[in-house]
């Protein structure tokens, strides 16, 4: 298995995935809404924070090569077509602190919304 270290610089996002932002259609963020859809594919996400932390890693980049999880198909929105959504292990050291989490990207060839 693959590993690298990437610096990144935190950015806002649109606090739609939490429910922060305020849209309509999700109040309680899409996270919440997709969470049955990953579950009933064999991911939990009981024990993450229904969020996300935006990282800049620019000037790198990443390619695709085995996620972790990948659900193909997910009809989670009245407002949008159905989604792909990739997922990846991570660690985050942030403040001499470490952090298991999970990357969770949706797919961008599926992603109408916003990208």
């Amino acid at each position: 298995m693959e590993y690298a270290l990437v610096r990144g610089e935190i950015k806002s996002g649109h606090g739609v995935a939490s429910g922060k932002g305020k849209d309509e259609r999700y109040p309680e963020g899409t996270l919440k809404q997709q969470f049955e859809h990953f579950l009933e594919r064999g991911l939990d996400l009981s024990n993450y924070f229904m969020g996300t932390i935006n990282l800049d890693i620019s000037p790198c980049s990443y390619e695709i090569k085995k996620p972790k999880y990948f659900f193909k198909n997910i009809d989670w929105s009245d407002y949008i077509p159905p989604e792909n959504f990739y997922f990846f292990d991570v660690t985050l050291y942030y403040k001499d602190e470490t952090y298991k989490g999970l990357v969770y990207m949706p797919d961008s060839e599926t992603k109408e919304d916003h990208f």
